[in-house]
Formats: C-alpha cells, sequence, structure tokens
C-alpha cells in the first residue's frame, strides 16, 4: 500500500517549510503574443474610440438640436405676433370699411329730398295742394314714394302729373286713384267740389344717363 503525506513539513522553529516546487510563470511577451488576449485588447479599444465619438457626436447633435429648436420657438412668436397683427389690421380695415361706407350711403342720399319736393314744387299748379308726402321704399339709389293732394278740377291733376314727369328727378309717375268730395270754403259759402289724389312715383338721378347719351358714338370720354 503507497501512503502520501499530504501535510506540509514544518521547519525546526515550528512554522512551515515552503513548497520547493517552483510556480511556473509566463512572461509578457508570450501574453502579448497570445491572440485572445490581442483580440480583447482591440475589442476594448474599439469600444472606448466609439464611445468616446458617440459622445462627442451626441454632444455635437444635442446642441444643434438645441439651436434648432431655440430657433423654431423664436420664429413660431414672431409668426404669432404677425398673425395677431394682421387680424388688427384687417378687424380696422373692416371697420373702416363699414364707415366709409355708411358715409358715402349718407352722402348720396342727403340731396334726395332737397331735390325731391323741389321737382314736387316746381310742377305743382297754384289750384292743387299737398297733404302728405310718403317715402314707400328705397334701394340702389332710387327712392319710392306717394304724393297726397287735393284739386278743383282734373286739367289741374293732368298739369301736376305733367310737371312730375319733367322733372329729371322724378320717373314712373303712376295715378293710384282719386276721390271726389266737397271742400268748405274759407268764408264759410257753399262747400266747393273738389277732388283727392293720391300720385305713386320714383325719384332717379338720370343726369348720369344723359351725360353718357349725349357722348357721340365712337368716343371715349
Amino acid at each position: 500500500m503507497i501512503e502520501i503525506d499530504l501535510l506540509p513539513r514544518s521547519s525546526g522553529q515550528g512554522g512551515r517549510r515552503a513548497s520547493s516546487t517552483p510556480v511556473p510563470r509566463r512572461p509578457l511577451r508570450f501574453l502579448v503574443q497570445d491572440p485572445w488576449v490581442l483580440a480583447s485588447a482591440g475589442v476594448f479599444v474599439l469600444c472606448a474610440v466609439l464611445s468616446g465619438w458617440l459622445m462627442v457626436g451626441g454632444r455635437a447633435g444635442a446642441a444643434e438640436l438645441d439651436a434648432a429648436l431655440t430657433a423654431a420657438v423664436l420664429d413660431s412668436a414672431r409668426a404669432g405676433a404677425r398673425a395677431r397683427e394682421e387680424r388688427t389690421l384687417a378687424a380696422r380695415l373692416d371697420s373702416a370699411r363699414v364707415r366709409v361706407a355708411a358715409i358715402r350711403e349718407l352722402d348720396a342720399s342727403r340731396y334726395i329730398w332737397p331735390r325731391l319736393l323741389d321737382g314736387l314744387a316746381k310742377a305743382l299748379p297754384p289750384e292743387a295742394w299737398l297733404v302728405q308726402v310718403a317715402q314707400l321704399s328705397a334701394g340702389n339709389g332710387i327712392v319710392r314714394f306717394r304724393v297726397e293732394g287735393k284739386t278743383f278740377d282734373n286739367s289741374t291733376l293732368a298739369r301736376f302729373w305733367e310737371g312730375m314727369e319733367s322733372s329729371e328727378f322724378i320717373h314712373d309717375v303712376r295715378l293710384v286713384g282719386t276721390e271726389h268730395l266737397l271742400e268748405p270754403t274759407v268764408d264759410g259759402g257753399e262747400p266747393r267740389s273738389a277732388h283727392f289724389f293720391v300720385i305713386e312715383a320714383d325719384y332717379r338721378d338720370s343726369r348720369a344717363q344723359l351725360l353718357g347719351s349725349a357722348v357721340p358714338p365712337g368716343r371715349d370720354e
């Protein structure tokens, strides 16, 4: 039977005696020549280079994105300010247009009744008198009106009618109706026979048409 002593031998002073078997050591040049070591070192270096490149590129990209975001925010703010200014100007322009249209309408209609009443006064014979003048409708420069009055005979009514039609502002004169009545006299005598009449007509300024028709054919003025 073979016996193996596994206990280390002690020196004379009671301590352990180191093993006399030398431990083999591999020199550095053998490690460098090892392909696995070289591959591992290459991979480590490559990872370090890639990490540095990605870090630098990521910082540059983040700076570019930050600058682009800041520029976009500024552009959006400027665009919003311009849009608000445009809306304000559009509102002011609409308000100015409404005011100008109202002023033009007032300016166009301020001469209607002076001209109309002047035309009626010129056409009215001395033997007739007016009771009421009322506007019926208005639009597009045309005013439809009604005249109520009294006269003593039909010939006076005919002359009044012709005088209205001869006016350059009164057109389409129409007799709506007449009514025979007895008109009391001022001195209290016998009532006098009279006629109550209602006439409708249109006010329209035809001077522009007359001026246009006066231009000879073939000439543009």
